[in-house]
């Protein structure tokens, strides 16, 4: 539903589909907003403000590249607008397999996050 042009929906996309596309990356941005005016007026005794996002990992980290250009897989972790966002505050990135700890299908996954003790 996406695409490295297309990062906020395929132009072909089916009005029900692009409504879906736009949920997404509304709650991503409404998220690093959050994020950035809660560390911005944080008080004094507050040493760090703690933010975790998961989603799907970059398919581009387990599968083939012929795969990933075949089907144009995109994944919010390659958006420039997260990059930057992740990189003003220092962001880890940790990903994991969830069918290792009990899903029913194997669900490669990224956390974001800035908790030390985390990955």
């Amino acid at each position: 539903m996406r695409s490295e042009a297309e990062p906020y929906g395929l132009s072909t996309l089916s009005p029900a589909q692009l409504e879906k596309v736009e949920e997404d990356v509304t709650l991503l941005f409404r998220m690093m907003l959050v994020y950035s005016i809660a560390e911005h007026y944080k008080a004094g005794w507050c040493e760090k403000v703690l933010f975790a996002l998961e989603q799907p990992q970059d398919p581009r980290e387990y599968r083939s590249n012929q795969d990933v250009q075949r089907h144009g897989y995109m994944n919010i972790w390659r958006m420039a607008a997260w990059k930057s966002f992740a990189a003003k505050y220092g962001f880890r990135h940790t990903s994991f397999e969830q069918g290792t700890y009990g899903h029913v299908k194997p669900k490669p996954t990224t956390a974001a996050h800035n908790i030390r003790w985390f990955g």
